[in-house]
């Protein structure tokens, strides 16, 4: 199961691929968390092992670029199309 370092958009394969130890389950609710996972520090000394990382997908926030993508897209077609009339 995939699991998501929200804070920084970062999506891991499953737990193991993030180095994470110790799996801690909340009171009350199926949702399960991960913490002390080694691979959080991204290659930098900002590692915490308190952090934790949540047994689900990322949410992707790529609203405007690509509604900006689409759009330059649709123009370039309708130009390369405008060039063989």
């Amino acid at each position: 199961n995939p699991v998501c370092d929200a804070q920084k958009g970062v999506m891991f394969f499953s737990e193991c691929s993030a180095g994470c130890k110790r799996q801690v389950q909340e009171n009350g609710t199926l949702s399960v968390k991960w913490e002390d996972c080694a691979c959080l520090s991204y290659g930098g000394p900002d590692y915490d092992p308190s952090k934790t990382l949540t047994s689900e997908y990322c949410n992707p926030s790529c609203g405007f670029n690509i509604i900006l993508f689409m759009i330059l897209l649709f123009c370039a077609i309708v130009a390369t199309f405008a060039t063989y009339s």
